[in-house]
Formats: structure tokens, C-alpha cells, sequence
């Protein structure tokens, strides 16, 4: 096994934190900095798309300066690898915190879901989408400061994603990913990030996840419905701002789910307002050791509770006034006018209407130019007055627009719709203007999936050795590339299989304009069996130079290795080369050796009491 380096690059290695088939972490010495650092190393060299995801991880958290987010200082490739550093945050996991002890005290929880609400708005301002939420990407420093990490399947306006996650591909922790996810990651927005921070906040109070792990059909359907146990049935003691909260987050409509993190930003913070926060970060702080510190409450405020009332119904009544558009019908009738736009949609499409891709765009025509308005991506609700028999009617609210002539840009799934329009002012045209637009479903066409398989553990590609199976009407039929009978707007089943690999399923449902597909999976191999033993007891034993190993049962679980003795130990190891040694009464042996998947090796170790030396029998 290799040894670990002393310096990559300028950076002094100090120790091997991690390592896997795809790279290792380092903990280094930053040269001029004279703090440590982390250092990511990838060694996929010939994985062009781990390569670029790598790459834009770096750069799209190097143009991040949040106290919220981890900071990369540097980017760089040495020989065949490539290099991301970054800050070293020195404490553990709100993972960590989660497995340890009772259930988190709510007040410790919103602070947590705070600290990354606030390093989440800050990358969604940036158009940043990470993708990937969840305690073990959120760090917790010794001191208590709470940094989000690990960006490597963000996406961003900036920087293309094309060949990087493909429509109908699923990327993120399942547990964790929000239902429209599971579907098409390629264009989920920030809700999916907002769905996910409602589950780590369900999972604090809980101590477990809303719905299992994996990929079955039935934990999906789970998920897409949002049938879970509420979290006053596992924890009675939850507060009510928690209980808001959790149902806000991770509702499993988009359309009804928070739809930026500026409100639960807000609730939380007028929570606390009278609150001293400092004392939660010395709190999570020691909650990480597993040390107790009594929390002050919040206290109440002491203002009179007649001036709040009166003070909360003028501002609600001037928000109503303002949101309702009530100061335009007052103040500027002659110089404003009303349009509702109306989306008609069959009653027997696919799709519920949150489920819909809808993006407008609204533009002011002034002579030849078009000047976009701000905030014109209106949303959509069912009618109140819709008796329609055909369609179901959606509309916008009131919106109140200067008198002028207007260019409507609509984007419906696979419509796009251009419809221009003069706005007449409340005088002039009492009644709202309607502006109507009727969708038409695409007729199903071909389908073009393809397939990249690889080894989950070693990384190399298998794709021209798998069997690939799609199943039809109930059966599984051999995959074939070219296949025109594969069709949009329909659920697609497909199995990959071989020889020595644990078999991967996949259930995709393709919408009506997904006509392209690339699909990554990694098969896990199925591990071999080492079995030792030897004619005494007490024996020290390493393989690959440690004294522990990988459970090759994909649980990644590693073992440290007791003295071999008179008793047959046998160990489950994934494929590959190993060296193994052994030590006794200071003689050592060494015996290097490949395990396929599926098969034995025995080894006997013997020691001879006259010549007192070991062997192989």
C-alpha cells in the first residue's frame, strides 16, 4: 500500500483522515495561512464527468464568503490528481450530534436550522442549488460555529451542468431529497435544498428519518405523498414553532412548501429575539462531547400587550393595503389597471399543477425595446370560479400594472406561449383584463437512454461486460440499444447485472419532453472470503499495513483486528489485491494474494515451537 506523502504541492501532510476508491482527504499545513487545512484528493482520472463535478465544486465554493459555508482557498492538479483545499474545521457532524444522546432541545435545533438556513440563502442568492442536505454535510466546530460543505453535486446558474446531470437522473441522499428530486434532479431550484433542511429538522426532534432509506417504489411513492409520522407522535414535547416549521419546510407540494428561506428565516429570528445566541454556540459545542450545559430560556417580552396588538393590526393592515393592490384602486385609478392571467390544462394530463414547469416573464414594450419587470414569475392556483368541463383553470392573482402595452413570456412544460396585451387604466376598464392561454400535452416521443456502469469500489468502467434488462409487460427482456419502442410520458424499468456484481434497479419516470437520458451506476461487487487460522494463539495481524479492515457487505464498516488464534476467523472482504502480515515472538510473514468475488482463501498460519519461526502451511 502506498505510503501517505509528506507535501502535495506546497502543503505539508500531517494525516490521512479518508480514502476510497475515488481519492482520499488529508489533513494539512497551510504554508503561508499557518493554520491546517483540508486537502480533497481525486484520483479518477479517467472519469471525465467526477472530474468536472470536482473541478466546479471548487469553483463555485471559491467564489463563496459566507461564516456559514466552509472556504476553499485553492484549486490544483498535481501529476494525475486533482486537489481541492480547504478550511479544516476541527469538531465533528451534526450527524455525530444526532447519534449521541436524547432527542435535540428545540431552542438548539432552530439555532442549528438557522445557521443553515442563513448559509443556504446565501448560496441560493448566489444561484447556488446544492442538492445534497444533510447532517453529515453539516459541520460543528469545537467552538460551536455551524459551516455547510460538500457542493459537489451543487448546481449553479453560472457554470453548466448539462453533461453533468441528466434529465431523469436521480443525485442526492434519499432520505433527505425532496419528492420532485427523485424525478429530475437536472432542474430542481432551491425548494428541493428547503425540503431537505425540514427533514434534518424532523430528524433532530426525532432521532430518525421521515421515511426509510433507499430507492424501493414504495418509500418513493412515501415520499412523493408526504406520508410520514408527525413528530408529536414520536416526541410529545416539540414546540409548536418547531411543529410550523417542519410543516412549512418540507411539505411535499412545491407550491406549498416555504418557497424561499427569507420566512423561516424570519420566524426563527423573532423567536429568539430576546434571546442571547452566543450561548447556543457553547451549547452545540459541548452537546458534541457529549456534555450537558442548562440552557436560559426565552424570555417574553415585556412590552404591553395592547400596544403589540394595535401596533400588529397596522402593519398587517398596511401589508393587506399594499399586497391586495387596495392603494392602487384608491390612490391611482387613472394610472394603473388589473389583468389576471388564466392557464387553461386538460383534467386528465399527467401532472398535478405543482408538479407543472410554469416560468413567466413579463416585459414592458417601450418602441423596439423590451424591458423586463422584476418578480414577474407569478404563481399559479386552482380557480375558485373554474365550472369548466374540459380543463382545469389556474390563475394568477390581481396583478396591478402601469397603463402601457405588455409582452407576456410563458413557459409551460413543453408550451411556450408569447401573447401581447395593453393595459387600460381601473377607469377607463373597470372590469380585470382576462389574458387566457390554453396548454396542449406533447404527443409521446422516442426515448434515448445511455448507460455508463461502473465498479462502485475501484471505479473502472464495466458497461460493455453488464446486462442490461428492461422489464415489459411484467417480463424482463434484454436491453437493446436503438430500442424505438421506448417512449416519453411513461414509467421505465431497468435492471443492470453481472457476473461477481450485486444486481442494481432502477424505476425512472420519464416525462413527455425527457426524449434523453444518461444514466451512472455504480454496481457493488459481491465480496470474496479470507479465512485464517493458525496452531497458536496470539498472533498480531495487518492487512495492507493497518490493523483494521472494510467489511466487504456495503455497510463500509471497519474492524480492527484482534490476535488470530487456534479458532477459524473468517473475514468478508470486497475484490482485489492484498497483502496480509503476520507477527509473532518477533518473527513477521508476509503473504500477498487476489480475491475474487465469490470465492475462498484459506491461509494457515503455523509456528514451530523448535525453531520458533512462523510459516505458511
Amino acid at each position: 500500500m502506498a505510503k501517505i506523502p509528506s507535501k502535495i504541492g506546497k502543503y505539508e501532510i500531517e494525516e490521512l483522515i479518508a480514502s476510497g476508491g475515488m481519492g482520499a482527504v488529508y489533513k494539512a499545513m497551510h504554508p503561508t495561512l499557518n493554520r491546517n487545512v483540508i486537502l480533497k484528493k481525486l484520483t479518477l482520472k479517467d472519469d471525465d464527468q467526477i472530474i468536472q463535478r470536482f473541478t466546479r465544486e471548487a469553483k463555485i465554493m471559491m467564489d463563496f464568503k459566507s461564516d456559514n459555508i466552509v472556504d476553499v482557498y485553492d484549486h490544483f492538479k498535481e501529476r494525475d490528481s486533482y486537489y481541492i483545499v480547504q478550511e479544516y474545521v476541527d469538531g465533528g457532524t451534526l450527524e455525530d450530534l444526532i447519534k449521541s444522546g436524547e432527542y435535540i432541545n428545540d431552542d438548539i435545533a432552530l439555532y442549528i436550522v438557522l445557521e443553515v438556513a442563513k448559509a443556504l440563502r446565501y448560496a441560493h442568492l448566489k444561484g447556488v442549488v446544492h442538492r445534497d442536505i444533510k447532517p453529515a454535510n453539516i459541520l460543528i466546530s469545537k467552538s460551536g460555529d455551524i459551516k455547510l460543505v460538500d457542493f459537489g453535486i451543487a448546481v449553479s446558474d453560472d457554470i453548466l451542468d448539462e453533461d453533468l446531470t441528466t434529465v431523469g437522473m436521480t443525485l442526492g441522499t434519499p432520505s433527505y431529497m425532496a419528492p420532485e428530486q427523485f424525478e429530475n434532479t437536472k432542474n430542481v431550484d432551491k425548494r428541493a435544498d428547503i425540503y431537505s433542511l425540514g427533514v434534518i429538522l424532523y430528524e433532530m426532534m426525532t432521532k430518525t428519518k421521515p421515511f426509510p432509506s433507499g430507492l424501493s417504489p414504495s418509500c418513493i411513492a412515501r415520499i412523493q405523498k408526504g406520508k410520514y409520522k408527525r413528530v408529536n407522535k414520536i416526541n410529545k414535547g416539540v414546540k409548536n414553532i418547531t411543529l410550523k416549521l417542519i410543516k412549512g419546510l418540507m411539505h411535499h407540494k412545491q407550491g406549498k412548501r416555504y418557497q424561499d428561506l427569507d420566512k423561516p428565516i424570519s420566524i426563527i429570528k423573532k423567536y429568539f429575539r430576546n434571546s442571547d445566541l452566543d450561548q447556543f454556540k457553547n451549547i452545540v459545542s459541548n452537546l458534541l462531547i457529549g456534555r450537558v450545559v442548562e440552557l436560559v430560556e426565552n424570555k417574553k417580552s415585556k412590552k404591553p400587550l395592547l400596544i403589540l396588538i394595535l401596533t400588529g393590526i397596522v402593519i398587517l393592515l398596511g401589508f393587506y393595503i399594499k399586497d391586495k393592490g387596495v392603494h392602487h384602486l384608491l390612490f391611482q385609478r387613472n394610472s394603473y389597471g388589473a389583468v389576471n392571467i388564466d392557464l387553461k390544462v386538460k383534467k386528465d394530463y399527467y401532472k398535478e399543477i405543482d408538479e407543472i414547469f410554469i416560468k413567466s416573464k413579463l416585459f414592458v414594450e417601450s418602441g423596439s425595446r423590451l424591458i423586463l419587470i422584476d418578480n414577474s414569475n407569478y404563481s399559479f392556483l386552482p380557480s375558485k370560479e373554474s365550472l369548466d368541463e374540459v380543463y382545469n383553470i389556474y390563475e394568477t392573482e390581481k396583478i396591478y400594472l402601469p397603463v402601457g402595452f405588455y409582452r407576456l413570456k410563458l413557459m409551460v412544460d413543453g408550451n411556450l406561449f408569447w401573447k401581447n396585451f395593453t393595459v387600460h387604466s381601473i377607469n377607463e376598464e373597470e372590469e380585470v383584463k382576462k389574458i387566457t392561454l390554453i396548454h396542449t400535452e406533447s404527443q409521446p416521443l422516442p426515448f434515448h437512454p445511455q448507460f455508463k456502469i461502473y465498479d462502485q469500489i475501484s471505479g473502472e468502467d464495466i458497461t460493455s461486460t453488464v446486462t442490461i434488462l428492461r422489464r415489459v409487460n411484467n417480463k424482463f427482456e434484454k436491453f437493446k440499444k436503438g430500442d424505438n419502442s421506448l417512449k416519453t410520458g411513461q414509467v421505465h424499468y431497468f435492471q443492470f447485472s453481472q457476473k461477481g456484481y450485486y444486481a442494481k434497479d432502477y424505476i425512472l419516470k420519464i416525462s413527455h419532453d425527457q426524449t434523453d437520458l444518461k444514466l451512472e451506476a455504480g454496481l457493488y461487487p459481491k465480496p470474496g472470503v479470507l479465512t485464517l487460522q493458525s496452531n497458536v494463539s496470539g498472533i498480531k495481524i495487518k492487512l495492507n499495513d493497518k490493523d483494521s479492515y472494510t467489511i466487504g457487505d456495503r455497510s463500509g464498516e471497519i474492524v480492527k483486528f484482534d490476535k488470530l488464534g487456534v479458532d477459524k476467523r473468517e473475514l468478508i472482504l470486497n475484490p482485489g489485491s492484498y497483502s496480509i502480515n503476520f507477527s509473532y515472538k518477533g518473527n513477521k510473514i508476509e503473504k500477498r494474494f487476489q480475491l475474487k468475488s465469490d470465492n475462498t482463501i484459506d491461509i494457515y498460519v503455523n509456528y514451530n515451537k523448535e525453531r520458533r519461526s512462523i510459516s505458511f502451511k
